[in-house]
C-alpha cells in the first residue's frame, strides 16, 4: 500500500511543476534533449510521467486546475524531478 496525499489547488500549483512539463514536453524528443531524458529517467519513470502528460496538458491549456486531487507520495517527487528536468533543457 503506497501513501497518497490529497492537495488542494493551491497546493498543486505549488508543489507540482506541470505548467514547465507541458511547455517543454517536445524536447524530450530529439537531440540532446532526448539523451538527457533517457539518461535522467528510468523506462518506468519515463512511462509514469508519460501517464501524467495529458491530465497535466488538459489543465495548463483547456479546463484548470480541479479542486483537489490525489497524488501518490513517490510520484510527487517524480513529478518534481521532472519539473526540474523540464526547466534545465
Amino acid at each position: 500500500m503506497e501513501l497518497a496525499v490529497k492537495y488542494s489547488r493551491d497546493e498543486i500549483n505549488a508543489e507540482i511543476p506541470y505548467a514547465v512539463i507541458v511547455e517543454n514536453w517536445d524536447k524530450r524528443l530529439s537531440g540532446r534533449g532526448k539523451r538527457m531524458y533517457e539518461e535522467e529517467f528510468s523506462l518506468k519513470e519515463r512511462m509514469s510521467i508519460g501517464n501524467y502528460y495529458p491530465r497535466f496538458y488538459k489543465w495548463y491549456l483547456v479546463k484548470g486546475v480541479p479542486e483537489h486531487c490525489t497524488f501518490v507520495i513517490r510520484n510527487i517527487r517524480l513529478l518534481q524531478r521532472a519539473g526540474n528536468f523540464f526547466a534545465s533543457i
